[in-house]
């Protein structure tokens, strides 16, 4: 299955018990006047060297690859879900939509 954020109504028909849908759940009940845009997350890597980091004000290293290492070192295996055919979208911390 491949989600899209430009697809509200496929975001919002995932069940209650999805990964990161307790966060988006509460997001959105917080404030019933204000409208919300739910971003689902991509897998972050690398070294981040912004601005923020700089100043000490943001985590200059992702936590996902590493808990996903620690996790498949623990198991003595690596994770796969279903066929292992799913997508996962990354983006490296350098990168720059501008």
């Amino acid at each position: 299955m491949i989600y899209s954020d430009l697809d509200p109504d496929h975001i919002n028909a995932l069940p209650d018990t999805a990964f990161h849908r307790n966060v988006e759940l509460m997001v959105i009940s917080a404030s019933p006047k204000v409208k919300t845009h739910i971003v689902s997350p991509p897998t972050i890597y690398g070294i981040a060297d912004h601005a923020l980091v700089q100043k000490g004000i943001s985590n200059p290293i992702s936590i996902q690859i590493p808990t996903l290492i620690r996790a498949s070192i623990d198991r003595g295996q690596a994770g796969v879900v279903g066929k292992g055919l799913n997508m996962w979208p990354q983006v490296h911390t350098s990168d720059r939509a501008w």
